[in-house]
């Protein structure tokens, strides 16, 4: 009798630290989702950088994105500077994506303090051509949902502008701020 009781005893260690060992490991993935590097998700391949102090921030693009790589923004260095009331875009919409595809988890996101950044680069035709995104290190926002949000910003977001100065640009850069999740 005494030595299955041992033996009971030893069982349920042993589940014990299988079940912790689960535990932590699941923790550390949530705690680390996105590995550094390039990711490849449906056909499309992102890069993922950390940055900002303490590399405290995620910051995801996707490849195929045409100025990733930088280039001159003006050729013309006294070129007047860009302004907001000049881009002309449906922001409401280019929310609504983001919001619509995260809105399983909206709840989450908010106990969290989540929050996406995101940057929109144009042609001067108002081509959406590159998205640039900015996440908190511990986001619950996956690679899955940033991958449908960029093709979703891409077929549905067009620009265009007024005045004169966006003809002097390359490319046409706009942020839409800190979007969080409510």
């Amino acid at each position: 009798m005494n030595h299955l009781n041992n033996r009971f005893i030893r069982m349920r260690i042993q589940l014990f630290f299988i079940t912790l060992g689960s535990l932590i490991s699941v923790g550390c993935y949530a705690q680390n989702m996105f590995k550094e590097g390039v990711s490849k998700v449906k056909n499309e391949q992102f890069k993922i950088e950390y940055a900002g102090l303490d590399n405290d921030m995620i910051v995801i693009y996707n490849l195929k994105s045409k100025h990733a790589k930088g280039g001159p923004v003006s050729d013309n260095p006294l070129a007047a500077p860009l302004k907001r009331e000049d881009f002309h875009f449906d922001r409401s919409a280019a929310y609504a994506i983001i919001q619509g595809i995260v809105k399983a988890k909206l709840e989450n996101l908010r106990k969290n303090e989540d929050f996406v950044q995101v940057i929109l680069t144009f042609e001067k035709s108002g081509k959406l051509t590159d998205i640039g995104y900015g996440l908190k290190k511990t986001t619950l926002v996956s690679l899955g949902e940033i991958a449908e949000i960029d093709a979703r910003l891409r077929d549905s977001i067009v620009a265009t502008f007024t005045g004169n100065t966006y003809k002097e640009y390359n490319f046409l850069i706009y942020s839409l701020g800190i979007i969080k999740f409510e």
